[in-house]
């Protein structure tokens, strides 16, 4: 997704990347709303932005797109924009930023960012499957839980040689307490 309202300009960064192998597909945009219109319409890869447009400044675009897609890489590439704004830009969560006079890093630049953004959705993945898979545990353990304190029989649930639980059949057999022997070695009791 371009922000630029400079169609040579626009053609200028597709060209470059063109040059660095990429295929991409684009689609550019020049105000507030056909920006905010294009995040709810589309998935993009990354953002290229620029920083001063006619209707549009390219900190108001990055945070329109982080407002919408925190994830979502934004790469800066500005003609007029010096440092300071780089740095500003960086500290609101740019990716990286890139004068248009000087386009060497483009193609790596998103190379980068495609890789880290592939990273962050699949750690975010990973995470989500591990809460999941916890919730599930902590329902099941909840059963078990059940099901042991409605059995007769003594019941314990031990690792490395220490009490985890124990239901109320053993307390009740033995006397102890379940918060009493909850964490003791086994050959202590």
């Amino acid at each position: 997704l371009q922000v630029d309202d400079s169609h040579a300009d626009a053609e200028l960064v597709l060209r470059e990347l063109e040059r660095g192998g990429w295929e991409p597909t684009s689609h550019r945009v020049e105000t507030e709303a056909a920006l905010a219109e294009a995040l709810r319409q589309a998935e993009w890869d990354l953002v290229l932005s620029d920083y001063s447009l006619q209707k549009l400044t390219g900190l108001l675009s990055l945070g329109m797109v982080k407002e919408a897609r925190p994830d979502l890489p934004f790469i800066l590439v500005a003609g007029t924009a010096g440092e300071e704004t780089a740095a500003l830009a960086m500290k609101f969560g740019a990716s990286d930023f890139l004068r248009k006079d000087n386009l060497a890093r483009l193609n790596a630049t998103v190379a980068r960012e495609l890789v880290e953004a592939s990273r962050r959705r699949a750690q975010k993945v990973a995470e989500q499957a591990l809460r999941d898979t916890e919730q599930k545990l902590a329902v099941a353990n909840q059963g078990f839980r059940r099901l042991f304190a409605l059995l007769p029989d003594i019941v314990t649930v031990v690792r490395d040689g220490r009490f985890l639980y124990v239901n109320p059949a053993f307390t009740r057999t033995l006397g102890y307490d379940a918060d009493e022997v909850a964490g003791r070695d086994v050959l202590a009791v």
